[in-house]
């Protein structure tokens, strides 16, 4: 469950085509057992933007309360980004985790585009600098709405390649399709795009319904499978 979501990703995105909606998305957290995915959390996500093309994501999980004498988990994640040149790039990522009662990840780092850098720091790190190619980076929030770019303006492709930057520097993830695949969300059918990262054990549904934002998030860790699923999907203005 750690790493359930961390991941950083960079790539540059052209905004005429982005589907930039604001939105909040609630998910179940479940982990698969041998009687299949049992409930052991919840998560949400959450996208504002303003009038001058200034986002801010947010993300949300912990186990619920009947589960925390098991296992106290809780994830804060906030993303912050400018559109630059029909560009979408982050200049704020910040990050907080607690296992147990006890803080096992809290770093942030700040984007100089211009300059080509960002700053990481945090409880292991000391403002080290991270390299960016391209002036533009994104974080483990708005790589969702890189995915659902590059699969809208790009349904036929079968591979989608990333540049990562993260805890551990700068690092090329792949993302492959997998194949269309219709599941039931709160009873309804959803066709959805199933693509996967397989560095990080990660598969997504993407539901082009719902401008291709994740229905279900599956992640495998030490042979242990957490699954998020889409609950509710409400419209912000």
């Amino acid at each position: 469950m750690k790493k359930i979501f961390i991941f950083i990703l960079n790539i540059v995105i052209t905004f005429q085509t982005l589907a930039l909606t604001p939105y909040e998305a609630k998910y179940n957290l479940s982990a698969k057992t041998e009687l299949g995915h049992f409930k052991i959390g919840s998560a949400k996500y959450r996208l504002l933007i303003d009038d001058n093309d200034k986002f801010t994501f947010t993300s949300e999980a912990y186990t619920d309360p009947i589960w925390v004498s098991l296992y106290d988990y809780s994830r804060h994640e906030k993303s912050t980004g400018l559109i630059i040149n029909n560009q979408l790039t982050s200049i704020y990522y910040d990050l907080i985790e607690i296992e147990k009662g006890i803080v096992s990840q809290n770093y942030q780092f700040k984007v100089y585009p211009e300059k080509n850098f960002a700053i990481i720091s945090g409880l292991k790190y000391n403002d080290e600098h991270l390299e960016i190619e391209n002036n533009s980076i994104l974080d483990s929030l708005s790589v969702y709405l890189a995915l659902a770019e590059d699969i809208t303006a790009n349904p036929n492709q079968s591979e989608f390649i990333y540049q990562v930057a993260g805890k551990n520097g700068v690092e090329e993830q792949q993302f492959r399709f997998i194949d269309h695949e219709n599941i039931t969300i709160n009873g309804k059918n959803v066709n959805t795009i199933k693509v996967s990262e397989q560095e990080e054990g990660i598969t997504f549904n993407l539901a082009k319904d719902y401008n291709f934002i994740p229905v279900v998030i599956n992640r495998v860790n030490n042979d242990k499978e957490f699954r998020l699923t889409l609950t509710k999907l409400s419209k912000l203005k």
